[in-house]
């Protein structure tokens, strides 16, 4: 009796390289006198088909409001008219205007042809919410 799934491979075959990717980004106003308005930090690797960790921090250069997240995911399509992308990941916010603390981002799939760009739209589910809850949220 076999359990074999298929034939053994003729010859050992490499597993592909560890992609390690780090992305600073900050960015500031154009007009008089020149202000930062956003920080971002971001480290991810990817082994194969799997992108994990993905961590990182992004604050709008102010000292009430910051993110922290953490996560991970899959490259489900990755061909010569696109690259799809799927990821879930864990969101701390600190800060006084922190209005939602904790959260689960599904990070939706992200196709970018040739290109090496991760600006998205996020859907926010959240954790937990502290303090009151305004109209409108």
């Amino acid at each position: 009796m076999s359990f074999a799934q298929g034939a053994a491979p003729e010859k050992e075959t490499a597993a592909a390289p560890t992609e390690t990717l780090f992305f600073a980004r900050t960015g500031e106003s154009l007009a008089s006198p020149p202000i930062g308005v956003i920080h971002y930090l971001e480290f991810l690797q990817i082994r194969n088909r799997w992108i994990y960790p993905d961590i990182g921090y992004v604050d709008f250069a102010h000292n009430n409001y910051r993110e922290f997240f953490i996560g991970g995911g899959r490259t489900l399509i990755d061909n010569k008219l696109a690259s799809w992308d799927q990821e879930l990941l864990y969101l701390q916010a600190t800060g006084s205007a922190c209005r939602l603390p904790a959260a689960l981002v599904d990070a939706p799939p992200s196709l970018y042809p040739e290109m090496d760009q991760r600006d998205r739209l996020f859907h926010v589910s959240s954790v937990e919410r502290f303090g009151p809850v305004s109209p409108g949220d």
